[in-house]
């Protein structure tokens, strides 16, 4: 538990004539507002003061307090005049007064005061009367100005330059006996007549006091006045050193702050919430002392942050680097010295680097990008995945050329298959090499069928197979389709024919291809019976093809 307190102002024992604090007004702006309307209508009314008139102070009118209205008989102006005389002024006929020239001492302490006692006005200085007059249209409205000291109400400036010290405000009319008697004592128990009373014992005198900018109202009444103006440092318009009187109830506030608790030690009470708390102590002689505890109370919350990053994360909050999840406290400290813990929950997410060698045939289709890819070479490509990370594919790509295959039908029952060397003679129906190229490779087809040139793998490039181009001129020795039953009909056709299979075995399956030698349309014939075929196809020249005892079986059909 941290403890960190300033004392404000030092009790006031009681002892005699002890000087105690009081206010320098700078003549300029410095001003007390209270929220104490003042005594209203005619009500009898007394105010006091002591003052102190620096030497330095222009010859003009110093307000000592006002308040009211700035109109015929409406305001209380109470103020040291440019001759140094007591003034009262009210405005209008029977409202103003004022004492003699010179009745208010220069450079000095005096206590003056004024009483409306019945529409008389008086004045004293020291317990002493000094002047007298009619005041009897002074009737002040209320809802108006309410009590400020050091400067009158709105309507015209009269700062006040000096000091001013135990300001009281009474609703009657005290008499010479009673001010004589009381004005060199502050007062000690509370009068029910006394409605402000302003000691002005805040403060370190001349000291620094930036946070000290109330006057407690020490009436009981809690008329605490605000402070404006003041530059409350320094031995002006500050607290300063008062006039030495005999102390009454004494007034102390202590300005504390503390993390989470507090407890005073004047009462052993501990305390969780800032404000402002009060202790009444009675001394020996029957006065008062009141202790202010001016309480801060710090309590900092503990903080959690939640975070995803990608690879790594550098929290702010210590410097550090990290690049895999965790959660990490830290034990942090306020500036008022106040311990809490911030918690960070931290998410790594790591991206990845993939990278592959590619030795392929040109040209590689990357299933990473789906673009086809023609010269080796490095290739990155980079993405973002859902977790918002980059990741990064690698592909090293060496590609070897693709020798090219062709066959040519030479139109004189041969075909030519290029490159020569290493290629193929390949029967795109029966799905078989049926020779191999030399050089200048000729090749005289046997049987009718669809064939193309394949190219091997030299090492160096990649195979290769052609398209393919159909044979249908080719007549089978081996096979009269009319000595062994087997008849097409009709043909040409629209598409209907049938297959009759005569003096057959077994079952034969019946192949139609098309132009590029792909089989487009299969039956199952038993020998012996007849099928009935629809050719679903455009019209154009087709082949029928069947694999049978005696040899391949082929016949152009056309459709029209």
């Amino acid at each position: 538990m941290n403890y960190f307190y300033t004392l404000l102002f030092l009790l006031i024992v009681s002892v005699p004539a002890q000087a105690q604090n009081a206010l320098h007004f700078d003549g300029n702006d410095d001003v007390v507002q209270s929220n104490y309307a003042g005594p209203l209508g005619t009500t009898n009314r007394t105010f006091e003061a002591w003052v102190y008139v620096d030497p330095s102070a222009p010859a003009s009118n110093l307000c000592i307090l006002d308040y009211g209205l700035n109109a015929v008989g409406s305001r209380n102006t109470f103020n040291v005049s440019g001759t140094r005389a007591l003034s009262f002024i009210s405005g209008g006929t029977n409202a103003n007064i004022s004492s003699s020239p010179n009745d208010v001492p220069v450079g000095q302490w005096a206590h003056v005061a004024f009483t409306l006692n019945n529409g008389t006005g008086f004045f004293y200085v020291n317990g002493v009367q000094v002047g007298t007059g009619n005041l009897s249209s002074v009737n002040t409205p209320s809802g108006n100005a309410n009590v400020k000291i050091g400067e009158r109400v709105s309507g015209g400036s009269i700062p006040f330059y000096g000091i001013i010290d135990e300001v009281k405000v009474w609703d009657i009319a005290r008499t010479e006996a009673q001010i004589l008697a009381s004005f060199n004592d502050e007062v000690c128990n509370t009068d029910a007549n006394l409605n402000l009373y302003y000691r002005f014992n805040e403060g370190t005198a001349n000291g620094t006091n930036g946070g000290i900018n109330q006057a407690v109202d020490d009436s009981g009444n809690g008329y605490n006045g605000v402070l404006s103006g003041f530059a409350l440092n320094g031995t002006s318009s500050n607290w300063t050193n008062g006039v030495a009187l005999t102390p009454g109830s004494s007034s102390a506030t202590f300005q504390a702050d503390a993390c989470d608790t507090y407890t005073w030690s004047t009462n052993g009470q501990t305390y969780t919430t800032s404000g402002v708390y009060t202790e009444v102590l009675t001394g020996s002689t029957g006065c008062d002392s009141i202790l202010n505890l001016d309480l801060t109370i710090y309590s900092p919350n503990n903080l959690t942050t939640t975070q995803v990053s990608c690879d790594s994360f550098t929290w702010n909050v210590n410097g550090q680097t990290y690049t895999s999840s965790d959660t990490i406290v830290e034990n942090l400290t306020t500036s008022q010295g106040c311990s809490y813990q911030h918690t960070l929950n931290l998410t790594i997410n790591q991206g990845f680097d993939s990278v592959q060698n590619v030795d392929a045939c040109n040209p590689y289709i990357w299933p990473v990008t789906g673009l086809s890819y023609t010269i080796s070479g490095a290739y990155t490509e980079t993405f973002t995945d859902v977790n918002g990370c980059d990741s990064t594919y690698t592909m090293y790509l060496f590609l070897t050329p693709v020798i090219t295959a062709s066959i040519t039908d030479n139109g004189d029952g041969t075909l030519s298959a290029s490159p020569s060397g290493e290629t193929f003679l390949y029967d795109c129906i029966a799905d078989s090499v049926v020779a191999s190229s030399g050089s200048n490779f000729v090749f005289t087809p046997t049987y009718n069928s669809s064939y193309a040139a394949i190219t091997t793998d030299w090492g160096f490039a990649c195979p290769d197979t052609s398209n393919c181009i159909v044979v249908d001129y080719v007549s089978t020795p081996g096979l009269d389709p009319l000595n062994h039953g087997i008849t097409l009909e009709p043909n040409p056709t629209d598409g209907d024919f049938e297959i009759a299979v005569d003096g057959m075995h077994g079952v034969l399956v019946f192949e139609i291809i098309d132009a590029s030698g792909k089989v487009i349309q299969e039956v199952k014939i038993e020998g012996g019976t007849i099928a009935k075929m629809t050719l679903d196809a455009e019209s154009g020249v087709y082949m029928v093809r069947a694999l049978t005892e005696f040899g391949w079986y082929t016949e152009r059909i056309v459709k029209f």
